[in-house]
């Protein structure tokens, strides 16, 4: 849900910083690719060369992969799911 309001927020924020779609279908790459590049899913942060690793903290998919990560990796035990009677 976090990502999909992320992609929804980007397109609100090129549609109404573009005259027209064309233009803002030309300059979404330009923008996005090196957010997911330095956001983490694509590269390893430690292989970015130091001098532009701090572009990483500008991204954010990188936060936003974060508190998925964290979501995901507690450690709270599974619950029991009991609709179908499952032993």
């Amino acid at each position: 849900m976090l990502m999909g309001l992320l992609g929804y927020f980007f397109g609100i924020f090129f549609g109404i910083l573009c005259k027209n779609e064309i233009t803002a279908i030309n300059l979404l790459p330009m923008v996005l690719i090196p957010m997911l590049l330095f956001g983490g899913p694509a590269i390893n942060i430690n292989s970015i060369p130091t001098y532009i690793r701090w572009f990483q903290y500008l991204s954010p998919v990188r936060h936003s992969v974060l508190i998925i990560f964290q979501n995901q990796m507690k450690t709270s035990p599974f619950k029991k799911f009991t609709a179908l009677n499952i032993p």
